[in-house]
């Protein structure tokens, strides 16, 4: 079909890198008004409510406006000529972001494609394996979602999953001998966070990857926390597949990630949907899967630009905010932090915490029902948004915490007030 020769033909994109020619400024300088942090980034910059404070980054990320205007106009662009807009040059403007993304990512850009979510990306790869009735897959337990995939596959399959789990305490070396005895000749894939979205531990994942290739067993990573976050490189990291949303840390439009799969594999992974570029190869494959909105997807660049626009300073300013933050937690709770407080200063961390909530204020009996309690509370009592996180096997409550450009000190003290409040009212 026409629409097939054109994602082909665009597909050399990604050898030759050509220079594209935008029809607008993805991101206009004049919009760009300083590097600026705390109330003054959350007035200027985000569409977030001024009278929430928003201490939850890590569940949907948030644009900033320069970012969003380029993502209006894109789907203005559309709009205006469908026809000729995806039968031009919309695949040159798709390989161009995956060029610039795979640049910051550390990959070779014929490895990187583009989907809605980590979540799209760890189903992909789950249903695109071949699986015999011996097979098991081996995983760190991680984000519902994924979890639920991996069991859906098990079922329908028939074949066992085996499950590790990253309650707090955290000890890695237990996991890691976990993990090398769960992992034998009949698994088929092993799965595992770079982030976890619930502890917020950064998993030393090359440790896992090297354990799992020496079984000649594959690795999927789900970094859905990462990109933007923490520094990471395909090329060093190693796994087979590897994932992370772009609409979280790296601040793109919403339903925008990457899957990362090793060359090795670029015969066997398919997209959930089958459309016109499904015989010309992985890319094409990728590139188109019927018609929806993908306008988040050519809004990477932009993103990456509004972050280059603030350098350093602006990991620099949330690694600052967060041990400044883990002080005042710390002090006022009591508690422990899930992450030791010298990986803060090393920087080994994210920038996002788990903090355990005071045990001696709230004995906790249903730690799933007593967090989305809790939760709605925050909301609904103080307009804060945070994660309050049920640890059912040790029947804990713990609450996560984000350093992001737009929070300042004054939202953390808040945080820890109105804890010890509603915790005090349980009693």
């Amino acid at each position: 079909s026409d629409q097939a020769y054109e994602i082909k033909k665009a597909c050399q994109h990604l050898q030759t890198r050509p220079q594209v020619e935008y029809p607008f400024d993805i991101l206009p300088s004049h919009k760009l008004t300083g590097r600026l942090f705390g109330k003054q980034a959350k007035d200027t910059y985000f569409m977030l409510r001024d009278d929430v404070v928003y201490m939850n980054h890590g569940a949907f990320g948030a644009t900033p406006i320069p970012v969003f205007d380029t993502y209006q106009e894109w789907q203005r662009e559309f709009e205006r000529e469908p026809v000729q807009f995806m039968s031009g040059n919309y695949f040159s403007y798709l390989y161009d972001n995956i060029i610039a993304l795979s640049d910051f990512i550390g990959a070779d850009p014929e490895d990187v494609h583009l989907v809605e979510n980590a979540t799209t990306a760890c189903n992909t790869v789950l249903k695109s394996l071949d699986y015999t009735v011996e097979s098991n897959i081996v995983h760190v337990n991680g984000y519902g979602a994924v979890n639920n995939a991996i069991k859906q596959i098990s079922e329908k399959k028939g074949i066992e999953y085996r499950t590790i789990s990253d309650d707090p305490p955290i000890d890695i070396e237990n996991l890691l001998l976990m993990w090398e005895e769960y992992i034998d000749d009949n698994t088929t894939l092993c799965v595992i966070d770079h982030i976890s979205s619930t502890n917020a531990f950064v998993y030393p994942i090359e440790k896992f990857i090297e354990i799992a290739h020496n079984r000649g067993k594959p690795v999927l990573v789900d970094g859905a926390h990462t990109v933007g976050q923490i520094d990471i490189n395909m090329r060093e990291i190693g796994a087979d597949f590897y994932t992370s949303n772009c609409h979280k840390w790296l601040c793109s439009p919403k339903s925008c990630a990457f899957l990362y799969t090793d060359k090795s594999y670029s015969y066997n992974i398919e997209p959930l949907v089958t459309s016109h570029g499904y015989f010309d190869g992985i890319n094409s494959r990728f590139a188109y899967v019927g018609t929806c909105d993908k306008s988040a997807y050519l809004c990477i660049k932009s993103a990456l630009k509004f972050r280059e626009y603030y350098g350093n300073s602006w990991k620099d300013y949330n690694y600052q905010l967060l041990r400044n933050a883990c002080d005042i937690l710390c002090e006022k709770w009591g508690t422990p932090i899930v992450t030791p407080l010298k990986d803060y200063d090393e920087r080994k961390v994210a920038q996002f915490c788990t903090f355990m909530l005071p045990v001696h204020l709230h004995r906790v009996t249903n730690a799933k029902e007593e967090a989305k309690l809790i939760q709605q509370r925050m909301f609904d009592e103080y307009n804060i948004e945070i994660y309050v996180i049920p640890f059912q096997k040790v029947q804990r409550l713990g609450v996560r915490i984000c350093a992001q450009i737009y929070n300042e000190l004054s939202d953390y003290e808040k945080v820890a007030d109105a804890i010890l409040e509603i915790l005090g009212s349980l009693i």
